[in-house]
């Protein structure tokens, strides 16, 4: 079990800590991500697998689909999003 160590500091120590806290966070730079494969840009997903790919609900994935916002291909009676077609939009909105 990790032993907890107490320590005080004046306000001005306690400044300093968070502002260079808050400096190291600001001049983080994440790593890129790797550009998709055509592959994997191709690859379909479902409803449910573009919501989460989204951060929203299927039924906002149905609203995008019906308003033309987001393309769909069927297959059957099926419903699928190409992961191209959910990254561009992402890449949209964040515009």
């Amino acid at each position: 079990m990790d032993k907890m160590v107490l320590t005080s500091f004046n306000k001005a120590e306690l400044e300093n800590i968070v502002l260079d806290c808050l400096k190291a966070f600001h001049e983080h730079k994440p790593e890129p991500e790797p550009e998709p494969s055509r592959e994997d840009m191709a690859q379909l997903l479902t409803k449910k697998e573009a919501a989460k790919l989204l951060a929203c609900s299927p039924s906002t994935i149905d609203s995008y689909r019906r308003s033309g916002v987001l393309k769909a291909t069927m297959i059957g009676r099926a419903v699928r999003f190409t992961r191209g077609e959910v990254l561009g939009f992402i890449a949209a909105r964040e515009k």
